[in-house]
């Protein structure tokens, strides 16, 4: 935190020194890969401790602040920053250049095809791509009758195909 002059910027340098907490197997887990189901629990727990101390650290960085009489500071260093959070996020399978050529009719139903994956994946708990690739996707829009030749990954289950293969076919 810049106005408070901390020795370090990252949160565990933030922690030690505002709460004296050592966050534990920091190495081992800060490059999981976090797509690969099922998680693994010791990454889980990782994830859990990295946040446990959140509103302890915001009370007492907050005190320092008011301590310090840097609230003003803060609060023009914070306007500086301002972001426009009502931008509407758009998930990056609706960035690409196949997408933005498609005529009005194919992104909607690559939309509902996208939506058909993403239910897939939530069931499977694996990641969407998993399910049907990006490259699958701009296929399977092109000519549905496409789906069939699909070569799906091992870990969709023939049940989830076959309802998938449906589900695409009915567009």
């Amino acid at each position: 935190m810049e106005v408070l002059d901390l020795p370090g910027k990252g949160l565990d340098a933030v922690l030690m020194s505002e709460l004296g907490v050592t966050v534990e197997n920091k190495k081992k887990y800060q490059r999981q890969n976090w797509t690969k189901r099922p998680i693994n629990e010791g990454a889980k727990q990782y994830a859990v401790n990295d946040v446990a101390y959140l509103f302890d650290l915001h009370e007492s960085l907050v005190e320092k602040i008011k301590d310090q009489d840097k609230v003003e500071e803060l609060i023009f260093k914070l306007a500086g920053t301002f972001k426009d959070f009502d931008k509407k996020f758009v998930p990056g399978i609706f960035k690409t250049t196949a997408y933005r050529k498609m005529s009005r009719a194919k992104r909607t139903k690559y939309e509902k095809i996208v939506d058909i994956r993403e239910a897939c994946a939530k069931e499977l708990n694996v990641p969407a791509n998993t399910v049907l690739t990006k490259q699958d996707l701009v296929l399977v829009t092109e000519d549905t009758e496409k789906i069939r030749r699909i070569r799906f990954h091992p870990k969709v289950p023939r049940g989830i195909r076959e309802r998938l293969i449906d589900e695409v076919l009915k567009l």
